[in-house]
């Protein structure tokens, strides 16, 4: 968790240093832990974030910043992110830290209609 006053999503643009990146302090983390998948909490968002190796084997991240704001049908919350997140870490073949290239990225959904006629995901 972090205070928007103090950390913003934007700022991941300007910073000169990783180390002072929550995203990639929660890389380090991931990666110890042997999960993929995190987020940031601020009082104004939340980042998900997918932790990968680069093709140097170092530590990379990828992240979406999801505002609290965001509301409605077809419209990803960040209720729903953190959900998914935790949905996607269950799955044993899709937890551990890997390679770029053998990891499926944030925005892949596949939304798709049951035999009863809900859209499912």
């Amino acid at each position: 968790m972090k205070s928007s006053k103090t950390w913003h999503s934007n700022d991941l643009e300007t910073l000169a240093e990783k180390s002072e990146c929550p995203i990639h302090h929660l890389a380090v983390y991931a990666n110890h832990d042997e999960t993929r998948y995190g987020f940031v909490l601020t009082d104004q968002e939340v980042i998900v974030v997918r932790t990968f190796y680069d093709n140097s084997h170092a530590l990379g991240e990828e992240w979406q910043a999801i505002s609290w704001d965001a509301s409605g049908d077809g419209t990803l919350t960040p209720s729903l992110a953190v959900w998914f997140l935790v949905m996607m870490a269950l799955n044993e073949e899709h937890r551990r830290v890997h390679p770029w290239a053998g990891t499926l990225p944030l925005n892949v959904w596949w939304r798709k209609r049951d035999s009863e006629g809900p859209v499912v995901y």
